[in-house]
């Protein structure tokens, strides 16, 4: 167009040479004019040409007119130049400064300014209708100061809308775009030049968002221009393409798609509210389907990834993707929410190398293809749940986290086939520290961890090696069906409230530390054969049960609430230690002797059940509030050599009912010979007592309601007592 103009003025020129030689004037060309004729930018077939008036050129454009691949248009003055070049400028959004040089030297400056016109429409805009959508291109309309509603909620022909062409322009919608189920294109390329929305809104829960049969509606929401986005919601089973390759930022993303194929967020570096990725059917009623089930679930979306994503301010939720077996998070540094990456049945391997904080829970659960976790960068969680579905699901082996050091409620590691594991800077969590279900560990090592709230230790069979060194303090310790370890030192805490070992049947040698006060439960320790605790003051509760190679206890001096000691096994048990207790009872077993030596006052002593007990004392028990022998059928040899005193009653029964009562061989109650005062007495179901001598002190304390004799071989009355007849055959004085 250059070479045309200069054409045009060369054949101009010669004419005024030709008129020139042919007139009588004799004057020369001065060659003064420096200005511009003309000034355009053209775009493919749009041409904007420029006002120009006082030094100023002055194009305007339509609001968000890319200018790119502007090409310049332009005429000068007769023989005048420019500097420098327009078409050599590529830049025609800032201002650009040119020189006309006339041709007799004079020149002139001239500015090019861009003016961008706002075509803007400050209304709601509801479009439910072809014909009301294609209208709208006449308006010229650039930017929707408002909410731009696109079809109805109702699938009828009239509103049945099937392309976006009368939006070509649109830059900008403030509020909401809309996008209801009435719309039956496949794509949105009406918006392809869309930079900027609100929210935008494909489907809710609350109509059927199916958008018609998912295998014969696909729909691609491709939107190549947009960089400014408030929420986006996609609800709806047809979206098998999401593209947002500009979008850098966004306030919330929530996709729910169950036929979702290709996602590309790939600039997005900032969510500042949740971002959360469904994989579930839609269904009409706004539930998940059955996404546990893989016909319910995403099966078609086989990679995850936010190549550039920083920073989730809200929850970050990926869920319910059967097939997906990449998920690529590289730069990922911070959730200030929740984390959940629950059920991606096929992923392999999951690694979050940048992931510092998750300020809410960090779960990782269902994922059952998962073999390898990495997050070499955490150092601090709200809380942390990481279990495969179930025992048989256990494909978990390689497992990081090097950099943890504190938790602030529950660590929770469930279901993993790791054979050794170490949290190196662990030093605290807040809540429950629990590993689980780790059939095949030997190893487990938490060599800086200083405190906890629980620490459960559950179905670990092969724990071999348990390194707790620096554990000082504990609510509450349960230790569950560790089968293969063979010592446990814990003497090295200093604050414990509860404990519970439960199933350590190869457990020999046991220390406990002086601070416990509150609760000691003991099952099922077979290998165990002394137990030391009289380091311990006080314990509020003492349950000990199926510990049958126990031979020796040394208790602590008090127990304030209650002592259990259940299933004994043959060999003779001494305990020690204990002077005071509330609740004392032993029951069941195959104990053949049993003797409690510094047990000084019991409010309640019971022994029940020990079918094989032939021999028993209470050496140093000098009062009780109530003292209970039953079902103890070959016990003989009882002595309470110290007891004067049961307050409220004695209760004696050779078997547990009258059915039975042969079974007890006891055929006397010496051992109460020094027993002054009771409340009441009972003696029942003794098929081959004989002899109530034992008894002959406390009968004068009593009065005649207050003793209960009977279904015994001998069964004296009241008044027998007080006439002396102690025994079924009394011999004369």
């Amino acid at each position: 167009m250059k070479k045309i103009q200069y054409y045009l003025s060369a054949l101009l020129l010669l004419g005024c040479i030709g008129l020139w030689g042919c007139s009588d004037d004799d004057s020369d060309f001065e060659g003064s004019d420096a200005y511009f004729v003309a000034f355009s930018l053209k775009l493919g077939e749009t041409s904007y040409p420029a006002l120009i008036e006082e030094g100023i050129i002055r194009v305007e454009v339509p609001l968000g007119t890319d200018l790119t691949e502007a090409e310049v248009e332009y005429s000068l003055s007769e023989n005048a130049q420019v500097s420098p070049d327009p078409s050599t400028i590529s830049d025609w959004y800032s201002d650009q400064l040119f020189r006309v040089e006339a041709y007799n030297g004079s020149f002139q400056s001239f500015v090019y300014q861009l003016r961008e016109l706002d075509s803007s429409l400050q209304k709601d805009v509801v479009l439910d209708t072809q014909a009301k959508l294609d209208a709208f291109a006449q308006s010229g309309v650039n930017r929707i100061l408002g909410n731009l509603i696109i079809g109805a909620n109702s699938t009828d022909e009239a509103h049945q809308i099937y392309h976006l062409n009368g939006l070509n322009d649109l830059k900008e919608v403030s509020f909401n775009l809309v996008i209801h189920k009435s719309y039956q294109g496949d794509q949105l390329d009406g918006l392809s030049k869309l930079e900027k929305a609100g929210g935008i809104y494909i489907g809710s829960q609350a109509e059927e968002e199916v958008f018609g049969e998912p295998k014969e509606r696909q729909l691609a929401v491709v939107l190549p221009q947009l960089q400014e986005l408030g929420n986006l919601v996609v609800r709806s089973n047809n979206v098998r393409q999401l593209a947002l390759p500009e979008l850098e930022e966004v306030s919330s993303i929530y996709i729910q798609s169950q036929y979702l194929e290709e996602l590309d967020l790939n600039r997005l570096h900032s969510c500042h509210g949740d971002l959360s990725l469904n994989g579930s059917q839609v269904t009409s009623d706004g539930s998940y389907g059955n996404p546990l089930n893989e016909d319910s679930a995403n099966s078609s979306l086989l990679s995850i990834a936010f190549p550039a994503l920083q920073r989730v301010e809200g929850d970050f939720n990926l869920v319910y993707f059967w097939q997906t077996n990449a998920l690529k998070l590289p730069k990922l540094q911070h959730v200030g929410g929740r984390l959940s990456f629950n059920t991606l049945k096929n992923i392999a391997k999951i690694e979050l190398p940048a992931l510092a904080a998750v300020s809410k829970e960090l779960q990782l659960k269902g994922n059952d293809a998962m073999s390898k976790l990495a997050l070499p960068a955490l150092q601090q969680a709200y809380s942390i749940h990481i279990a495969s579905l179930n025992a048989w699901s256990i494909n978990l082996k390689e497992l990081a986290l090097p950099a943890l050091q504190t938790v602030e409620q529950d660590f929770v590691l469930q279901f993993a086939s790791t054979e050794a594991f170490e949290l190196p800077a662990l030093q605290k969590v807040g809540g429950k520290l629990e590993f689980s279900e780790m059939q095949f560990i030997e190893h487990l090592a938490l060599p800086q961890l200083q405190a906890a709230g629980q620490l459960v230790l559950r179905s670990l069979n092969l724990l071999e090696d348990l390194q707790l060194k620096e554990l000082r303090a504990l609510e509450e310790l349960n230790f569950t069906e560790l089968n293969s370890l063979i010592q446990l030192d814990l003497s090295q805490l200093q604050q414990i409230e509860k404990m519970s070992l439960l199933t350590l049947q190869q457990l020999e040698e046991l220390k406990l530390p002086a601070q416990l006060e509150g609760e000691l439960s003991l099952t099922a320790l077979q290998a165990l054969q002394t137990l030391d605790l009289s380091a311990i003051p006080q314990l509020s509760k003492l349950s000990i049960n199926n510990c049958r190679s126990l031979s020796l206890l040394q208790g602590p001096a008090q127990i304030s609430e209650e002592f259990k000691l259940n299933n004994l096994g043959e060999q003779a048990l001494k305990l020690r230690g204990t002077q005071q207790a509330k609740n004392y009872a032993i029951s069941m077993g195959s104990a053949r002797a049993l003797q409690i030596e510094d047990l000084k006052t019991v409010a309640s002593l019971s022994l029940h059940g020990l079918k094989e007990l032939h021999t028993l004392v209470v050496s140093e028990l000098t009062q009780a509030t109530n003292l209970s022998l039953s079902d103890c059928y070959v016990l003989q040899d009882f002595d309470f050599p110290k007891l004067t005193l049961v307050q409220e009653k004695l209760s004696f029964k050779g078997a547990g009912w009258v059915g039975q009562a042969q079974n007890s061989l006891s055929t006397h109650l010496n051992g109460f010979a020094q027993l002054k005062k009771a409340g009441s007495v009972e003696v029942l179901n003794a098929g081959n007592l004989v002899d109530f001598t034992g008894l002959k002190q406390v009968i004068p304390s009593l009065e005649a309601a207050n003793w209960q004799v009977k279904d015994n071989k001998y069964n004296p009355s009241y008044e027998d007592m007080l006439a002396g007849k102690y025994t079924q055959n009394p011999e004369k004085p």
